[in-house]
């Protein structure tokens, strides 16, 4: 693969993928409120895994505390 033309160190290499990069941040992203409207796909709210109560009895097991930070809890010295 390195010994193919297009993996070689080269002026126009260089200048083909730095204008390759520079189109990424110039293209417009994905319309997802478009496309949700489009097909009628029902997007839910975002919700942060932690908030949702399913997940939390899911993981609620499997859960540790790393040594050390039921101390910080216990002091206060994490909010």
């Amino acid at each position: 693969m390195a010994m193919l033309p297009q993996a070689q160190r080269s002026l126009s290499n260089f200048t083909r993928a730095l204008v390759e990069f520079i189109k990424i941040g110039l293209t417009p992203g994905y319309d997802l409120d478009g496309y949700a409207r489009r097909f009628g796909v029902a997007v839910p709210a975002p919700q942060l895994a932690l908030e949702d109560p399913a997940w939390r009895a899911s993981h609620a097991a499997k859960r540790e505390t790393p040594v050390g930070v039921e101390r910080l809890f216990v002091a206060g010295e994490v909010a």
